[in-house]
């Protein structure tokens, strides 16, 4: 299934915060294996609760608010749709993607 347009949005301002808070400004090159890790990091910080070793608290507060509802795979997507859809988010975000 194809990443409706609501649904691409809310993850590229969330990608958005995790690539503001684990990226370096001077990376603009990623990898394909690099796409995965950053959307992990987005539904960590999502869906898992605050006593949680993989959520980021800055003083106290959540990077991205807790969402149980998150799926990894959103829409019923599969790792090839998921994928085109975070290679298309972080074009626009800037990044180049190297395959």
């Amino acid at each position: 299934m194809k990443i409706d347009n609501i649904t691409k949005n809310k993850m590229k301002k969330d990608i958005e915060v995790i690539c503001n808070y684990y990226l370096k400004k001077e990376v603009k090159e990623l990898r394909i294996g690099d796409l995965f890790n950053i959307w992990n990091k987005v539904y960590c910080n999502r869906h898992y609760s605050n006593d949680n070793p993989n959520v980021v608290l800055i003083d106290n507060i959540r990077l991205l608010p807790m969402d149980f509802s998150i799926d990894f795979y959103p829409c019923n997507t599969n790792d090839n749709t998921l994928q085109t859809a975070l290679i298309q988010i972080l074009t626009e975000l800037g990044y180049i993607v190297k395959k």
